[in-house]
């Protein structure tokens, strides 16, 4: 886990898989960056969900949580294909899930104040490099072809919590360099769990039974 800074410059909220899936990542990164990717820089593997006008809460993470589980459904997140994303001043390259999990959030945008952009497509981070650069995404997404994935992509995951990151961009000796701290990880529930939780569409009133109300 990276060092606690005491200033940082940005806040997101992060989608965390469970680290099994996080081990496959980076080992496949680790391999593409043998094979020959340079000039990126390396990025958590975590999901940016939402830049934040300041941390969220822990009651606030909680139902984030909720509300992301109950989207997925009982299915499981898995990577679709490579693709890219703006993240501050500069691209992400990942894998892209299978669930936008960003429109969640942009239709109920009244309930998340502190949310004030939404990466789209939604994408499970690798690297990060200058910004527009075509050519490294195309690097990037030629490598994944060249290279044979993991034995477990398109990594399927059920398994993932949500959490506060805090970004630094660090400028020193004319070159600039990142450091990220992810903080406490709030798992997504069992969705049966919440399928067990949900009320009666039509509950009975209090005192009678079932066979005292036909």
């Amino acid at each position: 886990m990276p060092k606690k800074f005491n200033k940082f410059e940005d806040n997101f909220l992060v989608l965390v898989p469970h680290r099994d899936t996080r081990g496959c990542l980076q080992k496949y990164c680790d391999r593409l960056l043998r094979n020959g990717l340079k000039g990126v820089y390396n990025f958590p593997s975590a999901v940016p969900i939402a830049r934040l006008s300041q941390p969220l809460t822990c009651e606030e993470l909680k139902q984030i949580a909720r509300s992301l589980r109950e989207a997925a459904g009982g299915n499981k997140f898995y990577t679709t294909g490579v693709s890219s994303v703006s993240f501050g001043d500069l691209e992400l390259l990942g894998f892209r899930l299978n669930l936008d999990i960003s429109r969640i959030f942009t239709h109920r945008h009244g309930e998340y104040s502190k949310m004030t952009h939404f990466p789209n497509p939604s994408i499970l981070g690798c690297f990060l490099s200058p910004p527009n650069s075509e050519q490294q995404l195309c690097n990037f997404r030629n490598l994944c072809t060249s290279v044979p994935p993991h034995e477990n992509f398109p990594l399927p995951f059920r398994a993932a919590a949500i959490a506060n990151m805090r970004w630094q961009t660090v400028q020193k000796d004319n070159e600039v360099y990142y450091k990220w701290q992810i903080d406490k990880l709030f798992w997504l529930p069992k969705y049966k769990l919440l399928v067990v939780d949900r009320p009666s569409p039509n509950p009975l009133p209090k005192g009678l039974t079932k066979s005292e109300n036909m």
